[in-house]
């Protein structure tokens, strides 16, 4: 069943896209749309060997030729454009890196996606220009998104793993040593459906400058802590913890009140479940896990010192330590699996793009935080900004641990936390905050 979705779901997606977008031709429709159909947006189009690209790419590049004149004016004159520069000297260096790599035609690729979420975050900005009330559209139909995600986990959990989109599941979904099951919900991977959850359930409590969540929200806040506990990801529940801190420490009463309910709730409802859990059950490990983890940040920093200027070619570090480092693998069920990444975004971004692309892809994550930080001090108590920041630096912790963006679902999260960000720190912006 799983392997006839991977035929129909890229169809069914794409078709449903065009039929309604077509009804308004607009903007809106497509960043919506996008927003919306969020759990079909990794679903592979074309085949590997033609690039790989997903329903995502090839959804966004579609809409592009529609409004190449209005990404070209987003923001011009405003000072937007600073990040179109930013990242026209990433594209640059990423170009250059892919021309002097031993891998250049899945570097070329691989750069060739870079493009989409840039060309959906530019227009995500334009539209904001346009339309005071669109942010408040984009946090509703995230809302819905991620109501239909936690449906889906709980007829998994209900049914079993055998209820999936995806056409195979990675090993990591069972751990034999603890005979714990990890679910991977809408996604093949339990560690990335962790992360999309703890990252898009301060969604929930976003409420604009002066409006607060109403107690549906703050339900649907909670089962998402659930489900990241039953994705049982390390690495996001870190996240989520630096989140929830970030909201008691700098969020009003109402925020700390809500939030000290919330976590004893979840120790509760922990303590309900069985002593075996996919979080805390490997914490026993995780001397050995460090000292494993170690080698691979060790090796990951050697061959960005080999290569320090544009590094070895974006997509290109499993090629590589298949070809140099072979001692980096893991086996299971027979099958060797070579690392594509060294358990450490930012590591692999620095291996992949060099120093030059890497502090260009710093810039683009801080320069919006920074934004944020001097407009939480301009409107003291703004909450929309405060749970924004919040979700995203859940990221910014989980992404030390994990490569985060082979999925689309995460960049695309991401980038849309980020162009928030960004928004409203924007003086020249409306925004209407009711709902």
């Amino acid at each position: 069943m799983a392997e006839k979705l991977t035929i129909i779901l890229p169809f069914i997606t794409l078709l449903t896209f065009i039929v309604i977008f077509h009804r308004k031709n607009d903007i809106t429709s497509y960043l919506l749309l996008v927003l919306f159909l969020l759990p079909l947006m990794d679903v592979k189009v074309v085949p590997e060997w033609m690039g790989g690209y997903k329903t995502f790419d090839v959804i966004s590049f579609y809409c592009f030729f529609f409004f190449i004149r209005r990404f070209i004016q987003a923001g011009a004159g405003r000072g937007v454009d600073y990040y179109f520069f930013i990242f026209g000297l990433l594209v640059i260096v990423l170009f250059i890196g892919s021309l002097v790599s031993e891998f250049k035609y899945n570097s070329l690729k691989n750069l060739v996606k870079i493009f989409p979420i840039f060309i959906f975050t530019r227009l995500f900005i334009a539209e904001c220009y346009d339309n005071p009330n669109f942010l408040n559209q984009a946090i509703k139909a995230l809302k819905i998104t991620f109501s239909i995600t936690l449906l889906f986990l709980l007829i998994q959990v209900v049914v079993g793993l055998q209820f999936t989109l995806s056409s195979f599941l990675n090993p990591n979904t069972f751990d034999i040593a603890t005979n714990v099951t990890r679910y991977p919900g809408i996604f093949y991977d339990s560690q990335g459906h962790g992360l999309f959850l703890s990252i898009g359930s301060f969604i929930f409590l976003y409420g604009g400058k002066n409006n607060k969540p109403n107690l549906y929200s703050y339900i649907l806040f909670f089962l998402m802590i659930v489900g990241i506990l039953l994705a049982g990801s390390r690495s996001a529940f870190g996240g989520f913890a630096f989140g929830i801190l970030t909201l008691i420490f700098l969020g009003g009463k109402s925020f700390r009140i809500y939030s000290f309910c919330i976590i004893t709730l979840f120790i509760l409802f922990y303590g309900m479940l069985s002593t075996s859990s996919g979080i805390f059950s490997r914490a026993k490990n995780l001397n050995d896990d460090y000292l494993f983890r170690n080698s691979l940040w060790q090796n990951a920093l050697k061959i960005s010192a080999e290569h320090p200027f544009v590094g070895i070619g974006t997509g290109n570090y499993q090629s590589y330590v298949k070809r140099y480092e072979q001692d980096h693998y893991l086996e299971s069920e027979g099958q060797i699996y070579y690392f594509d990444q060294p358990e450490n975004g930012y590591l692999k971004v620095l291996v992949e793009f060099g120093y030059p692309g890497f502090i260009a892809f710093l810039l683009l994550i801080i320069s919006p935080v920074i934004g944020a930080v001097m407009h939480y001090k301009r409107h003291n108590a703004d909450n929309g900004t405060m749970t924004l920041f919040a979700g995203l630096g859940c990221w910014i912790i989980a992404f030390s641990s994990v490569y985060t963006f082979f999925d689309n679902r995460n960049l695309i999260l991401v980038a849309t936390l980020l162009t928030m960000l960004i928004v409203r720190a924007r003086k020249d912006i409306i925004i209407n905050e009711s709902h």
